[in-house]
């Protein structure tokens, strides 16, 4: 899945909010935010008040989350007139090529989303709209035409022993934050069962408004941290590593561990470098030693440089 943590929320938003289920009278009822959480209905950034609370979400286009995918579903994007498929992909998620930008980032009929904090409802969503959603996500041409068309699909196939280690930042930050919340032992190894206990746990939190300190997200006697706009939709991630481990357990073979990491430590446990995209494209290519070879012989010392 080609999407980011920003691009899916957006798509999620706007399937979700386009939902009658969860829309009533112009109130999308989301449950992966929080309770006591209300935002305008939009997929623009969110900037949150540290003395009241109050929320507000960016007219800017540019920094609207569904700018990307909206500007994939045009018209005018050669993609969507060579296959079908990639129109159907935007039609699937409320997105009309036809219609102008404005129209394509706007939700239908929506005016306020307020969170619920069902962590059951999101996870169900979440794994309905991004991990095995009908027509593969807009923008995924690359991945459909490997033969894979979610994510869901992906996880189903892989079946390894090894070791998994899950690297990206907000995937990373939503299982220590469970862990700093102390409803996911420092001890976890990767369990469903677990994670998806300690995910319903932590998302039952309501944000409240504490005299001096602002919003917070509230665990009765537990736990309280402050609310940004970093993890006011955190929950969504929760339920992306939840279906994760879940498809993974499934396989045929399942990781002996899975573990999320930021980081290359050494033998002392100090961070010596970061992990990401970059680490495993380069472990992709160079344990392919033939095609390394090919590829290395065919564009000479600009092989290597690009992958510095």
């Amino acid at each position: 899945m080609h999407l980011g943590v920003d691009s899916s929320t957006g798509l999620f938003l706007k399937q979700l909010c386009s939902d009658e289920e969860f829309l009533i009278d112009g109130v999308c009822y989301n449950p992966c935010f929080f309770k006591g959480y209300q935002q305008a209905c939009s997929a623009g950034a969110v900037s949150i008040n540290h003395v009241d609370g109050t929320v507000t979400v960016s007219g800017d286009m540019r920094r609207n989350k569904l700018k990307p995918i909206a500007t994939y579903c045009s018209e005018t994007n050669p993609e969507i007139g060579m296959k079908a498929i990639n129109e159907l992909q935007c039609r699937e998620n409320k997105i009309d090529p036809q219609h102008p930008l404005e129209e394509r980032v706007a939700i239908e009929g929506c005016t306020k989303i307020v969170g619920t904090g069902d962590f059951d409802r999101c996870q169900e969503q979440v794994e309905r709209i991004l991990i095995s959603p009908k027509y593969p996500l807009p923008a995924n041409s690359e991945a459909t035409s490997s033969g894979f068309e979610s994510l869901g699909q992906v996880f189903k196939f892989v079946s390894t022993n090894a070791p998994m280690v899950v690297t990206g930042w907000a995937m990373v930050a939503a299982i220590r934050l469970l862990v700093k919340a102390g409803v996911l032992s420092s001890s976890f190894s990767g369990g469903s069962v677990e994670l998806e206990k300690a995910s319903k746990a932590f998302c039952a939190a309501s944000v409240k408004v504490l005299k001096g300190i602002g919003p917070v997200l509230y665990l009765p006697d537990k736990f309280q941290e402050k609310l940004n706009s970093q993890n006011h939709d955190i929950c969504k991630t929760l339920a992306l590593n939840a279906a994760l481990v879940a498809h993974m357990e499934a396989a045929e073979k399942g990781p002996v561990s899975i573990s999320w990491e930021k980081g290359v430590k050494d033998e002392k446990g100090q961070q010596v470098a970061e992990l990401g995209w970059q680490v495993g494209a380069i472990l992709q290519q160079v344990l392919h030693v033939q095609l390394w070879s090919n590829v290395a012989y065919e564009t000479g010392w600009t092989h290597n440089l690009s992958l510095e």
